[in-house]
């Protein structure tokens, strides 16, 4: 039994981590739920009490009349695509030494310059910035290589 998991996005089909392919199935089942909810409503009964709650798609009619603007843009695809895509360049930068992961971390996560990283590692700017270079080749060549798998 194979252990691949794959989703479907605009007719394509993409292999994901079973943690990818996990919030997206959470995600569709909550989109259904969701969906379902919103055409429906609910009775409510609290002891004697006995309310109705009317649907989402009555609540959002009537907030867009008071003039709320609601954002209707959230796309699940983009969002799964780009989770996948965070995941690749962490399994990218987990394959660095320490020393390469501890200067990309300096530089691109703590927004360091060249010149303060350089100093705090007591070595020159141009050593530091060939480094640097390497380091951004070697992580490049990796990317190509996870994205042609």
């Amino acid at each position: 039994m194979s252990n691949k998991k794959y989703i479907f996005l605009n007719g394509e089909k993409f292999e994901v981590s079973k943690e990818v392919y996990k919030v997206y199935h959470r995600s569709r089942r909550y989109e259904e739920y969701f969906m379902h909810e919103k055409k429906t409503g609910k009775i409510i009964i609290e002891g004697e009490k006995v309310t109705f709650k009317d649907s989402l798609e009555v609540s959002i009619q009537k907030l867009e009349q008071e003039g709320i603007e609601l954002k209707h843009n959230y796309n699940l695809e983009e969002d799964v695509l780009l989770k996948e895509k965070i995941n690749t360049v962490h399994n990218a930068l987990s394959k660095l030494t320490d020393e390469e992961y501890q200067i990309i971390k300096e530089l691109f996560f703590n927004r360091r310059t060249e010149r303060e990283l350089a100093k705090r590692l007591n070595c020159s700017n141009v050593n530091l910035h060939k480094k640097k270079k390497k380091i951004l080749k070697k992580l490049k060549d990796k990317l190509i290589k996870i994205i042609e798998l």
